[in-house]
């Protein structure tokens, strides 16, 4: 069995000592453009209609901090085996 995961997070504020996750996006379809698409209607579910977003680039370019990973997560028998991709 094999899952994949997509994760965005956002820090709005880095500017004091303690950066914390401001917000924290998931998704879990396997093609990375689906999973894309996913997370930008879910950021804009949050800022719209104030700010749309139609690319991760613009979400990377309005936020101080945005990191984006995939992970394939992988059930082997009795072990999990995560991989970044």
């Amino acid at each position: 069995m094999k899952l994949t995961l997509t994760t965005l997070v956002i820090i709005e504020d880095t500017s004091d000592n303690c950066n914390e996750i401001s917000l924290c996006y998931h998704s879990f379809q396997e093609d990375p453009n689906r999973a894309k698409s996913e997370i930008i209607a879910a950021v804009n579910g949050v800022y719209a209609p104030d700010k749309v977003f139609n690319t991760i680039e613009e979400i990377q370019e309005y936020f101080e901090y945005v990191h984006l990973e995939s992970q394939e997560i992988k059930f082997i028998q009795t072990t999990t085996a995560i991989k970044d991709i």
